[in-house]
């Protein structure tokens, strides 16, 4: 069974479709291939290069690039046969047939690859490197259980169908039932902790299996930190801690942090100490502990953040932390509330994976701090507030867990006076609409009145002239 296993493995690592797509490229109309590549984090991969015969003796011509999505930029791998990047060359291999070899992938190597030569007008090679990644998560589960994350990273990026990932325990049996969900290109599934197990996730496309990673919860122990969980309000400064760094360089020089949007968006934040994304540079700070400051939070704020001591020798991280962001907001709405009123709306921006939130979970206060109950609706993680518009008043909505405030926001109206100004110029434009309306109508009324009159007076006035002429008439024939 192991040795089938192992077989079947090595088989669907190195899986890889091609697509023939023969695209006219902008530079001097040449045809190319684009192949697809599906693989799992911590194999090798090697990819091909197409039509190598006039890339010279040791493939002296051949350039390697490599397009990140996170990073939104280009990296040469390999010029004139030489690979030109330091964080690469130890994972990176140029093989006598012009194919490099990526050694212990990880997730940031998904993206898009191309393999030329340099000043040549012949074919191109596009390769789009897909990563299959299992982590575990104790933060998703009730105690006792632990659910274990399997992401596609998929370059260019688009939607997984649904249904298409496939889980089995370690005797290959399918597994299935409430504790296994998706969102778009991530599968969770939700398991007893019991002793050691071998699980295994399986991407598929059109019933075929491409891809397949495992996880084995044995082989983790003292890894994996834990989950940390922060809660806080927009407009706030929050400070991450990593427990991961304890054997971090000078100046957090072995430092990662990382994050994950609602949309499966990585974006590196520090990368060995360095501040790396220049829309977060404003905002963010890197202390000697090696935590991140992140200033005045947003919405999009929300989220997973990841920190882990990275091991540039064995390309590995040492220990890692997850850290799940939360940010309460309070933003105010007119156009939901009937004339007078106002409806606030008080949401839990969380990361899609975790629980939704429980019923009751949301408590509103007014400005004495006592408990408002009328008007108050909950939906999943927002609550409405809907109260009557009068003096300028400060609400505070409070996010509960087991009967705690985890966190709160404010909504003073008085600080926002151009609500009010917006509500009298409403008022005075629909004021003056009606207005306008009623004088139209009175005005048209007017004229429909007078011009009924002038009709009766012209008529009186030809029934006048019509007896005169007639009186004329009898005269002269007297």
């Amino acid at each position: 069974m192991s040795s089938l296993r192992h077989r079947s493995n090595m088989e669907l690592n190195n899986v890889f479709v091609v697509f023939s797509l023969c695209l006219l490229q902008l530079r001097g109309g040449v045809c190319s291939d684009r192949i697809y590549y599906y693989n799992r984090t911590g194999a090798d991969v090697t990819l091909t290069c197409d039509d190598v015969k006039h890339l010279g003796p040791k493939c002296s011509t051949v350039i390697w690039g490599f397009y990140s999505r996170e990073l939104l930029k280009y990296t040469d791998l390999i010029w004139n046969g030489q690979i030109q990047n330091s964080l690469w060359s130890s994972r990176l291999t140029l093989n006598s047939d012009c194919s490099v070899t990526i050694k212990n992938i990880i997730e940031e190597d998904y993206g898009e690859y191309f393999c030329g030569a340099v000043n040549s007008t012949k074919s191109n090679t596009y390769i789009y490197l897909n990563v299959l990644s299992v982590e575990p998560s104790f933060s998703q589960a009730s105690p006792g259980r632990i659910t274990l994350q399997c992401t596609l990273w998929k370059y260019p990026f688009s939607s997984c169908e649904p249904d298409s990932f496939r889980w089995l325990d370690i005797n290959e049996l399918v597994l299935s039932g409430d504790g296994i969900t998706q969102q778009n290109c991530q599968s969770n599934l939700t398991v007893k902790l019991q002793n050691p197990q071998l699980f295994t996730c399986q991407y598929l496309e059109n019933g075929s299996v491409l891809v397949s990673a495992e996880e084995n919860l044995k082989d983790k122990s003292g890894v994996c930190l834990g989950d940390f969980y922060y809660y806080s309000q927009t407009g706030a400064d929050v400070t991450l801690t990593c427990d991961a760094v304890k054997h971090h360089g000078p100046n957090c020089s072995t430092v990662i942090w990382r994050h994950y949007s609602r949309q499966l968006m990585l974006t590196y934040l520090i990368w060995n100490g360095q501040i790396q994304n220049s829309l977060w540079s404003s905002r963010l700070t890197l202390s000697l502990d090696c935590a991140v400051t992140i200033r005045n939070i947003t919405e999009a704020d929300y989220g997973q953040y990841f920190c882990g001591d990275w091991d540039s020798q064995k390309y590995e991280y040492e220990s890692q932390t997850h850290i799940f962001l939360s940010i309460l907001s309070v933003k105010p709405n007119f156009s939901q509330a009937s004339p007078g009123h106002l409806t606030l709306h008080c949401t839990l921006w969380k990361f899609h994976s975790l629980p939704p939130c429980e019923p009751d979970s949301f408590r509103w206060l007014d400005i004495n701090g006592l408990v408002l109950s009328d008007g108050v609706t909950q939906q999943n993680c927002q609550s409405n507030l809907t109260v009557k518009l009068q003096n300028p008043q400060l609400f505070t909505c409070q996010y509960l867990k087991n009967e705690s405030v985890l966190v709160s926001a404010e909504e003073n109206l008085k600080g926002k006076s151009d609500w009010w100004w917006f509500l009298v110029l409403k008022a005075l434009g629909w004021a003056a609409l009606i207005g306008s309306a009623v004088i139209v109508s009175i005005c048209t009324r007017d004229k429909k009145k007078e011009s009924e009159k002038e009709r009766g007076r012209r008529k009186e006035r030809r029934k006048r002239k019509r007896r005169e002429r007639g009186k004329g008439r009898e005269k002269r024939g007297e």
